[in-house]
This record gives structure tokens, sequence and C-alpha cells, in this order.
């Protein structure tokens, strides 16, 4: 083993705050080959990093209850330089030219501060009045800290709306348990809208329908059910937007199937009733035979389709 000294000078580039100290080794009596080991150095900021915040800084509008990102810079990690969990941001309104703290911006189990309105608890589904307001971030650690440039807009939770039918009917629908077709149609005052059919699995390529217009109409095919446990899913519409109001909306009807066996059932009852009525016995004439004949005959391939055949 060998020892040796060796200095490390001051960094002055500060954008460069890390290197490494490597050693490489090679042989070629004996065994040859090389191996190599490396230590990282960091320098320490010569200034604490100062804060900005980036978003909202001014004119944006985010609707309430939506998700949003608070933004800074500078901003790294791995460099300790302004992390989010040193990083705390406060709602502010400007009031009678002075500013006035209305709570911290919860982060509500995010690794970065995305935030939907909520003040001080998470969850709470208590939010401002719509209206203009500033962020203000503090970096907790260095003391350092930021606001808003000029005032954001807080819009009402339910602005952007969405209105899902199937059928042209808002109501739950029930699907024949050999399945149907289905006109799907949607309006909204967003940008762009995503289907769900909850009816197919996650990996069938009709699950999810990305990037359709803010209105449009589809035909959907809901297939035979197989899972006699699940006899409810859901077709969905999630709509958002970017430009102008940020912020999303989503609207969604319940599907539910008709269980093969109560479809079954359904027909034995029609049988027994419809034999009821027509009163079978020796004395019937042929046109009541006829009748039955033909009651019976339509009643089995009702069955034969409840049964899959």
């Amino acid at each position: 083993m060998v020892f040796s000294s060796e200095k490390i000078e001051p960094q002055t580039d500060s954008s460069i705050l890390t290197a490494y100290i490597s050693l490489y080794c090679s042989s070629i009596q004996g065994v040859e080959g090389n191996a190599n080991d490396k230590i990282e150095l960091r320098w320490p900021p010569t200034t604490q990093p100062s804060i900005k915040v980036t978003s909202p800084n001014g004119g944006e509008k985010w609707q309430l209850g939506s998700t949003h990102s608070i933004l800074w810079a500078p901003y790294n990690y791995n460099l300790d330089v302004n992390p989010s969990g040193d990083v705390v941001a406060y709602l502010e309104k400007l009031v009678n030219g002075n500013f006035v703290s209305l709570g911290k911006v919860v982060k509500c189990g995010r690794a970065s501060i995305h935030w939907d309105g909520d003040l001080d608890n998470c969850n709470s589904g208590t939010y401002p009045a719509p209206g203009d307001y500033y962020i203000r971030v503090v970096n907790n650690q260095t003391g350092q800290w930021d606001r808003s440039d000029r005032p954001f807009t807080l819009i009402a939770k339910d602005y952007l709306k969405v209105d899902l039918k199937v059928n042209n009917s808002d109501n739950t629908i029930t699907i024949p348990a050999d399945g149907a077709t289905y006109n799907v149609s949607w309006t909204s005052n967003a940008e762009t809208c995503m289907l769900y059919n909850g009816t197919l699995p996650w990996q069938n390529s009709n699950y999810r329908i990305n990037n359709l217009p803010p209105s449009g109409t589809r035909s959907i095919k809901i297939e035979p059910h197989t899972d006699s446990s699940i006899l409810t899913a859901y077709i969905s519409l999630y709509c958002s937007s970017i430009q102008g109001v940020e912020g999303n909306a989503n609207d969604k009807i319940e599907v539910r199937w008709t269980p093969k066996e109560l479809g079954l059932k359904s027909a034995r009852m029609q049988v027994a009733s419809a034999s009821s009525a027509l009163g079978l016995g020796v004395g019937d004439t042929k046109m009541q035979l006829d009748a039955i004949s033909s009651a019976l005959k339509k009643l089995m391939k009702d069955i034969k389709e409840l049964l899959g055949g």
C-alpha cells in the first residue's frame, strides 16, 4: 500500500461543484487486466444560492381543485441547491398595499410542490376564494426567499366542465350479457380529452384513447363479461387545459352487465308465464297449439342466445 498526499484546489467555476479522485490499476504480468475505484468530491457553494419563483410568476390562471406545479430556480436536488425538502411556499394576497399570508401551500405527499389549492392541510377541500394572488417561496435552510413578480389568478373549482353521454343518456346503462355497441358523445370547454373504456382490460389498445377534441362522438364496443364477480365498470372522460385556464375536469357513466344466470332465470319465468296464460290442455285447438309452438320457439331462441350459443 502506498500513501500519497495531494492538494485539492479551490473551485473557481461555480457551475461545477463536483469532481472525482480516481485510481486506475492494470497488470500485464500474470493476470492481464485492470481495475479502478473513485471517490466523489463536492465543493460547497461559495455563497448561498438565491431563489426565484418561476411559476406562477404572473398572469397564470389556475383552476382550484386541479394539480399545478410551483417552480423555482436555481434548483438541483443532487447538489443540494434549493431542494424541495428545504423550500416552503406560501399563498399571499396584496391588501391595501401590504402582502398578507393566507397559509402554507401543502405538498400532500409529493416530492416537489404540486398544489391543488389546499392550504395548511392536505385534502381539506377548502380552497381560497377565486381571485388574484402571489406565491412566496422560502428556503428554510438558507433564509433566501422570493415572491411572484405579478399576481396570478385562482379560478373557481368547476370552471372547466365535461358532459359525457352514452346513447344520449347520463344514466347508468345495463349491458346485455353478450355485450353491445354504444354511441359515446361528449362536450367540454377544456382543450383536449382522454376516453377510458373501463369495461376493457388496461392492456387493450382501446382501453384509453388519447388526444380527443373537446367535443365529439365515437362508437365503442362493450364486450361480454367473463368475470361474474365484477358486474360494474365505468366509461370515463378526462379533459384538461394548459392554455388560458390551467386545470382539468372529468365525468363518468356507470356500466352494469346482465349476468347470464339472471337472463336464463328470466327466460324460464317467461316460459312458465306463457304456458299458464295460454292454458296448455287436452282440449286445445290447433290454433292454440300453433300459438304455443311459436311462442316456445322464440323463447328457446332467446335462451340459446343467453347461453352464448
